[in-house]
């Protein structure tokens, strides 16, 4: 999907909230206030515009649209890319030993998801 040029009304919304409450520009300090009501383009999108600010020590308010066009200017689709590969390597080489196997909840015992063997 391509990069939208303008930012919309609910996404400015959600940021300055977000960014009003924790106080931070950090992706993973805002994207849990409002990632789940996202679609996956909007938040592969959030996730690297909050790293793009982070990293270039920008800031936003009321300018937020402006911000966001130079996101997509200096930035844009090339930078969500990126970003998202390299978060994809990360899980890749992150050590996954001490991840638990089974859970439980509510008395039940949950098996961590394994593919049909065909």
């Amino acid at each position: 999907m391509a990069l939208s040029k303008n930012i919309s009304q609910k996404l400015i919304a959600l940021f300055c909230n977000a960014v009003s409450t924790s106080g931070s520009y950090a992706p993973e300090d805002n994207l849990l206030y409002f990632e789940e009501s996202l679609t996956i383009n909007e938040a592969h999108m959030a996730w690297a515009f909050f790293a793009w600010i982070h990293e270039n020590k920008k800031t936003f308010g009321h300018n937020l649209p402006d911000v966001y066009k130079v996101f997509v200017k200096e930035a844009g689709q090339p930078y969500i890319d990126k970003y998202w590969a390299e978060e994809d390597e990360k899980e890749e080489k992150r050590d996954k030993s001490n991840d638990p196997v089974s859970y439980s909840l509510g008395g039940a015992t949950f098996q961590d998801f394994q593919p049909r063997k065909k």
